[in-house]
This record gives structure tokens, C-alpha cells and sequence, in this order.
């Protein structure tokens, strides 16, 4: 693998009616924190009207994943079954460019520019996504990096993993989230993976790219040691 590729066709499974059903989870999620603040404007004033919103909030975050769709994106993708390296570590993220690919009001309501498998490779990374399919190589990836979730996670989803990069003309970086997970503990485990299978595939990509290889003129060891013929 020593050469980046990426194409870019038009989305098959997650289109906008998709991406738009996806973000009623989010509506769904959103149902104890709503009948918490209905229960407690019925009532005085009290520690119980101080903790019941408190904790459907904190319900809430806990379910977070799963208010991001992620249960509807794994249905998707476990039906599909190609593997490019049976045994390589495989995950499902979403990826963003920067500057992005989407725009408008796809864009706004789902922060992916596209959702699939990340597979990690011995020679460099391969996302096999709805519309975008992109291999980079290791050689052309210049650092990896962990960035948190921010508002849209509430600080608590997975944190991202920023991939800085020059290979691709006009984009300064790939960023991939775990897409998953369906609480906020296992996405911040799956996202804790996924950084340290692409960390340490790249950090042993460049050991070996790095570490001298033996001239071809060295003798092989005992050719001339005390058991060889004299003349």
C-alpha cells in the first residue's frame, strides 16, 4: 500500500430520509427529561423536584450512543460481509473531512460526511464507507491524535481521532468516531480501540521503515568459523 485513493459516489444506504430517522432517536432519548420537567412543574419546591431532572439528564447522557442512531447504523452495516483483510482489526466509525465533504442540511444534522467500516491494515488505514472509499498509507499520515466529543457529545461520547494528513488535496484532516456502541461507557471504550489499534499500527509501520536492514555483502555467520576448510 503506498498510494492514497479515494472515491467518491453517491449514498446508498444512508440518505437524507435515513440520516433523518436516525436523529429521531435523539427525540427518544429525550422523553424522560421532558416528563422530568413536566413531573417537577406540578410540584413545590423540594430536593425531590431538584434531583428528578438532574437524573433524567444523566439517564439520558448515559444513553447518548444510542440516541446518535447507532442501533439503526450497525443493523445497516452487519448485513454487509465483505472483508478486504479477514483478520484485521475492523471497526464502524463515522469519517469527516476537514474542510468537509457534506454540506447544507445533511451537514447540519449529521456531523458525518459518510458512515461504514475502518479497517486497519498492515501498510495503512481503509474506510469502506456508504459513498466514500478511502486507503491511506501510514508513510502518508503525519500524526494521530485524540480530540473530544465536545457539545454534540456532551463531553462525554468517545473522544475522535484525528488522522493529520497532506496526502489528500484539500483536506487538512480525517477525523473517525466509533459509531457502535449504544452507552456512553462502550463508546468510550470502543473509541479508546480504535486510537490504539491505528496508533500502534502506524507507530509500527514507520520502527521498521526505520531500523537498518543487513547488506546483501555480509558474510553468513560460521562461513568461515573454525569448521571451515583451510587451504
Amino acid at each position: 500500500m503506498t498510494e492514497v485513493q479515494l472515491d467518491i459516489q453517491s449514498p446508498k444506504r444512508f440518505t437524507t430520509p435515513v440520516i433523518l430517522a436516525m436523529s429521531a432517536y435523539g427525540l427518544l432519548i429525550s422523553v424522560p427529561v421532558l416528563l422530568a420537567f413536566l413531573a417537577i412543574s406540578v410540584h413545590e419546591l423540594s430536593l425531590w423536584t431538584c434531583v428528578t431532572p438532574i437524573a433524567a439528564l444523566a439517564l439520558t447522557t448515559f444513553f447518548l450512543p444510542f440516541g446518535f442512531g447507532n442501533a439503526r447504523i450497525v443493523s445497516l452495516l452487519r448485513s454487509d460481509p465483505s472483508i478486504s483483510s479477514p483478520g484485521a482489526p475492523r471497526f464502524i466509525v463515522q469519517m469527516t473531512l476537514f474542510p468537509r465533504l457534506r454540506s447544507g442540511w445533511r451537514a447540519l444534522i449529521e456531523d458525518a460526511d459518510d458512515i461504514g467500516w475502518l479497517e486497519v491494515l498492515e501498510g495503512g488505514l481503509q474506510f469502506r464507507g456508504d459513498s466514500v472509499t478511502l486507503t491511506v498509507p501510514w508513510s502518508r499520515i503525519s500524526r494521530i491524535r485524540l480530540k473530544s466529543s465536545g457539545w454534540r457529545g456532551l463531553f462525554a461520547y468517545g473522544a475522535r481521532i484525528v488522522l493529520e494528513t497532506s496526502a489528500i488535496e484539500g483536506v487538512v484532516s480525517l477525523q473517525f468516531a466509533e459509531r457502535s456502541s449504544w452507552i456512553v461507557p462502550s463508546s468510550r471504550r470502543n473509541a479508546r480501540n480504535i486510537y490504539q489499534a491505528l496508533a500502534g499500527a502506524s507507530a509500527g509501520f514507520r520502527d521498521a521503515a526505520a531500523s537498518p536492514r543487513p547488506s546483501a555483502g555480509v558474510k553468513a555467520s560460521g562461513q568461515n568459523g573454525p569448521g571451515a576448510a583451510s587451504t
